[in-house]
């Protein structure tokens, strides 16, 4: 039997795509076993349009709001905590899947028992959705001799060079939450979930990566991140990291699980 895989998808007035993002999950050669939303309490009709797609999709689908706003990495960490499949692919609102992402995502980690996340290549799209010509990891200077490094257990040499995985591409075993959650409050300002969830798989040898693109990475002005190859590398992540006071330091290393 192939593992399950939840969708974690964390809205905030995204409706200008949240369709498109939807109908792309819809039409997953592996449909998802569940979509878990959290959405941080849009102002616009990003949980209207969740609640309408959920009355005829055909998967279950699970939507909560926020009572406060927690931000991206604190929403996302609680959208991962409420998932109960064996695999979790991250979402975010504005993207466009491609139909193999989930099967693709979900063969590696089923094939390779060690692996527990994995993140792919993906097509850079304007906010018409048109292609721009260029990919995420090319954009990032990504090589053969990297993607060979990182498949064969040594992703931190790489990573702590490099900033290349997007939680809009990545899969993380359900397992390997007990180690990522909960995201400590450290991680401001330095790592976003996605950083934070792959320092820890690259740390502990067990990220992959796909060459494949496998989403349309939809670059606009409203986005957090999009492609900047300036984001801080790790090394300057973790001079940061040691500025916070030292009982901020303290405090959030006692929430780790080890």
């Amino acid at each position: 039997m192939r593992p399950t895989v939840s969708v974690a998808l964390c809205t905030y007035n995204g409706a200008s795509y949240l369709q498109e993002q939807l109908d792309s999950i819809s039409t997953q050669t592996l449909l998802p076993t569940e979509l878990v939303v959290n959405d941080d309490g849009s102002a616009d009709d990003s949980v209207g349009i969740i609640k309408r797609f959920a009355a005829t999709a055909a998967f279950p689908i699970r939507l909560e709001g926020n009572v406060d706003r927690l931000g991206s990495v604190q929403n996302f960490a609680r959208a991962l905590g409420r998932c109960s499949s064996d695999v979790i692919a991250l979402c975010d609102q504005d993207d466009v899947w491609k139909p193999e992402k989930l099967a693709t995502l979900v063969g590696v980690i089923e094939a390779d028992p060690s692996a527990q996340a994995v993140f792919s290549d993906a097509e850079l799209v304007d906010d018409q959705g048109r292609p721009l010509g260029r990919t995420l990891l090319g954009s990032l200077q990504f090589t053969a001799e990297d993607a060979e490094r990182i498949n064969g257990g040594d992703a931190l040499s790489v990573l702590l060079k490099k900033t290349l995985v997007s939680g809009a591409t990545l899969a993380v075993r359900r397992s390997f939450c007990d180690v990522v959650l909960p995201i400590p409050t450290i991680t401001r300002n330095c790592w976003d979930h996605d950083g934070w969830i792959a320092l820890l798989a690259a740390g502990c040898g067990v990220l992959r990566v796909v060459n494949d693109t496998l989403i349309y990475y939809r670059q606009h002005a409203r986005q957090q991140i999009g492609v900047q190859p300036t984001r801080f590398a790790w090394f300057e992540r973790l001079r940061r990291a040691r500025s916070f006071r030292r009982a901020g330091i303290e405090d959030s290393i006692n929430d780790l699980k080890w």
